[in-house]
């Protein structure tokens, strides 16, 4: 079974082959396009470099890449979280 692809999610089947031979980069710019409209661009760069790493298939700048951009993310929300905290319990004073 191999892997089935739209525009906003990346299946892999159960065959147990490599990341890298699964990801097709038109799919990969579509998500970007899609990203890049919901934040002015902010994900061109990133995308381009990951199609990059998938093009010459390097598995290990895939897995540091996308690590990255998860911690990114995790540190993101727990700002955004804090903030949001701090909000409500400005709120619950007033």
């Amino acid at each position: 079974m191999g892997a089935v692809k739209d525009d906003s999610t990346i299946l892999f089947g159960d065959t147990g082959s490599s990341i890298l031979s699964e990801l097709d980069p038109e799919v990969l710019r579509g998500m970007a396009h899609k990203f890049n409209e919901e934040n002015n661009g902010l994900f061109d760069t990133l995308i381009q470099r990951l199609i990059l790493y998938v093009k010459n298939g390097d598995a290990i700048g895939v897995h540091w890449f996308c690590n990255n951009l998860i911690q990114i993310a995790k540190m993101g929300n727990k700002d955004c979280l804090k903030i949001l905290r701090e909000k409500e319990k400005a709120q619950a004073v007033q």
